[in-house]
């Protein structure tokens, strides 16, 4: 098993907090320390999209939120290997903005694997990923968080799984 959250993955977030990504950006999700975060803006809901760029088969997911900012109704999204990827351009954004242009054009081709809902800890916990088939794309959305603002606080996020 492989991290496939690592590069050559591309990670795209619905928002970042105050727009501060040199303080709470997406680069943070997969950096390997617990010291730094993804910090969601408020409003719900919220979402992490990994594009593999690859065909790939994740088996399990595991999260570190911040307690008090964790998600409490969470869906697994995929996108199979016979779809095309995003288009990198749809996926620009304005220094941490909503990304409406690539979630646009991703919800047409993505499927649910269904909900699961996180304890409201600062732990890391587990979350199977039950594909049957390779995906490209895996987008988590935090449809509802412990935070009264609907802000999400992740530390780590880990994707294992095979090419």
């Amino acid at each position: 098993m492989v991290d496939l959250a690592q590069k050559p993955t591309t990670v795209r977030v619905s928002s970042t907090l105050n727009r501060d990504t040199k303080q709470f950006g997406k680069q943070f999700l997969t950096d390997g320390t617990e010291e730094t975060c993804w910090n969601s803006d408020q409003g719900s809901p919220q979402h992490i999209l990994l594009d593999f760029g690859r065909a790939v088969t994740p088996t399990q997911v595991r999260l570190m939120f911040q307690g008090g900012f964790s998600g409490k109704e969470c869906e697994f999204l995929v996108a199979s290997s016979a779809e095309k990827s995003l288009d990198p351009q749809l996926g620009t954004t304005d220094g941490g903005g909503e990304e409406k242009a690539a979630e646009k054009e991703s919800s047409k081709s993505l499927v649910s694997l269904g909900c699961f809902y996180p304890e409201d800890t600062s732990t890391l916990q587990t979350f199977p990923v039950a594909c049957p088939d390779p995906i490209t794309q895996l987008k988590i959305v935090f449809n509802s968080t412990t935070d009264f603002y609907g802000r999400v606080t992740v530390y780590t996020l880990e994707v294992a799984g095979s090419d």
